[in-house]
């Protein structure tokens, strides 16, 4: 009883503390999209949110910034925060620039400090790294690439540097004290090799069994990002209420082909499992 009850103090020990969220309440949404469920995806678009089947559905014009709402949780569950991670690309296009096809935009929205984890800098950023130096730190174990010695894009520091100062440490619940957005511990070593900085891949094997071992350097696949252009990442904290929370979010979309792909760093398949939740993949036009 003590381990279910658990996340329900602590998830009141946070409102105490002072901690500070957007607010993930879902009462935006009009009743007419029916009971909410964990993983779903509305859209604001012509008519009002709603739900959607293609984005052509959405965009009237190009470029358009369209905003989304991400369902976690469900009625009535345990109350618990985390951290969203959105990411999006498209297919490449003939008139896409290097810049476009070659970097990684990593954005954060309404990032704050959980008291007693380490200061987060700036709620909100927009800063980009090489599409190489975002492979080489997520999908690889930690090393100085050459990429990711390179100066950064601003001219502050490396690759490194940026993307380091991207994650942040939060308060999770799961494990009872501060972690970071990329720790690379193992969910459950040597059974379970999965990891938060997994989680940011844009490798499909990475996400679901975490990053490749130092064998893995000797014959590593081909990069997820060929044949993709418009790289995007942002992160965002959550709190649910009542056991939901709706997280908006927005995503600039120069065309109707896009995927996202969808992480909550704190979602297990149940309470009492260290195994990850899916990834939520939607891909437009579907079957692409």
């Amino acid at each position: 009883m003590r381990a279910r009850i658990f996340p329900l103090l602590m998830f009141a020990s946070f409102a105490s503390a002072g901690i500070s969220f957007a607010n993930d309440s879902c009462r935006f949404l009009p009743d007419g999209l029916g009971p909410l469920q964990d993983g779903q995806l509305f859209a604001s678009g012509k008519s009002g949110w709603q739900t959607f089947g293609t984005l052509s559905d959405l965009v009237a014009r190009s470029p358009q910034e369209m905003e989304f709402a991400y369902v976690i949780g469900a009625s009535g569950a345990p109350d618990r925060a985390g951290v969203l991670v959105v990411k999006t690309n498209r297919p490449v296009a003939q008139t896409d620039t290097d810049q476009l096809r070659n970097r990684v935009k990593l954005v954060r929205r309404d990032i704050v400090s959980d008291p007693g984890c380490a200061a987060v800098g700036p709620p909100n950023s927009e800063t980009s790294i090489s599409t190489q130096s975002f492979r080489d730190y997520h999908d690889f174990p930690p090393r100085a690439t050459e990429a990711l010695r390179r100066r950064a894009a601003d001219g502050s520091g490396t690759e490194f540097d940026t993307v380091r100062a991207f994650h942040f440490e939060y308060r999770s619940v799961r494990k009872r004290r501060c972690v970071r957005t990329d720790s690379g511990e193992y969910d459950d070593f040597p059974t379970n090799w999965n990891s938060n900085r997994a989680q940011f891949s844009f490798d499909k094997t990475v996400v679901a069994d975490g990053a490749y071992t130092v064998f893995g350097l000797f014959r590593a696949p081909a990069s997820p990002f060929d044949g993709a252009a418009e790289h995007r990442v942002l992160v965002r904290k959550y709190a649910t209420e009542g056991g939901l929370a709706c997280v908006r979010f927005t995503v600039p979309l120069r065309s109707t082909d896009y995927s996202f792909r969808i992480n909550d760093l704190e979602a297990r398949i149940s309470e009492s499992s260290n195994r990850r939740k899916d990834e939520l993949i939607r891909t437009w036009p579907q079957g692409r």
